[in-house]
């Protein structure tokens, strides 16, 4: 009942933006033949066959050099603060951490600290990047999108926020007033993007895979799993990054 209430909203959503987006097509982007066996496989099980990409940006100029991030003297303090509420390193003594933590000194506790700073830091610049790969690649590229088949895909945005919701001990109304602080309106726009964002990113990747590596056959891992490893290679062709990062 629930769910038939928020594919109502979400088709009266779908209709009033009539989210048909005028693109300048580039003269050498490319009109893709098919996409990859694995993200077939994801669209079908998500009920999202009937969208399609059908040309693809020229993609050809994007390339993003990543440098080592560097751990600062703010982002251990940052990192004290967020595990003991110290505000100053010179507080972090032997004995403090002998008593507060498993290691036995400061210099112990600091290398390890250290390693796992620099290990976010170089995760979220990673992340980052691809964030804005992506949207240069569906910003230039166009879609086919089956309305009906995006309004159910985003339902299940919908449930993810309510299921965080229940974390929290919160209705969905709650967690949409308090936590997101967005309209029920606003709240039904984010779930609808979210949806359409996250089925264009299949089809690009789908598609630039199919266009870079080839994929003639299913394969018979998990295919979320396998697509992850397909994400990894197409990013591949546009991130570069420094020795030892």
């Amino acid at each position: 009942m629930m769910k038939k209430k928020y594919f109502v909203i979400l088709s009266l959503l779908a209709i009033v933006i009539v989210m048909i987006t005028m693109i300048v097509i580039n003269k050498k982007s490319i009109i893709p033949k098919r996409i990859c066996c694995t993200v077939e496989r994801i669209l079908e099980k998500e009920g999202i066959s009937g969208c399609k990409i059908t040309q693809i940006a020229n993609y050809s100029d994007i390339s993003y050099f990543l440098l080592c991030p560097i751990v600062t003297e703010s982002d251990e303090i940052q990192y004290i603060w967020d595990m003991f509420d110290l505000d100053n390193k010179e507080l972090l003594t032997d004995d403090f951490v002998l008593s507060n933590t498993e290691f036995t000194s400061k210099d112990d506790f600091w290398e390890d600290a250290n390693d796992k700073i620099l290990k976010n830091k170089k995760i979220s610049l990673v992340i980052d990047t691809r964030k804005q790969i992506m949207d240069r690649l569906i910003e230039s590229s166009l879609f086919e999108i089956d309305e009906e088949e995006a309004v159910n895909f985003a339902v299940n945005y919908v449930a993810d926020y309510e299921n965080e919701a229940r974390i929290y001990g919160m209705s969905l109304d709650e967690y949409r007033e308090n936590v997101l602080k967005k309209s029920e309106q606003e709240f039904y726009n984010l779930c609808y993007d979210e949806g359409i964002r996250q089925i264009k990113e299949y089809l690009v990747i789908g598609a630039i895979y199919q266009k870079e590596f080839f994929e003639d056959e299913e394969i018979d891992d998990d295919i979320y799993y396998r697509f992850q490893q397909i994400q990894n290679k197409v990013y591949s062709l546009f991130i570069s990054t420094e020795d030892g990062f």
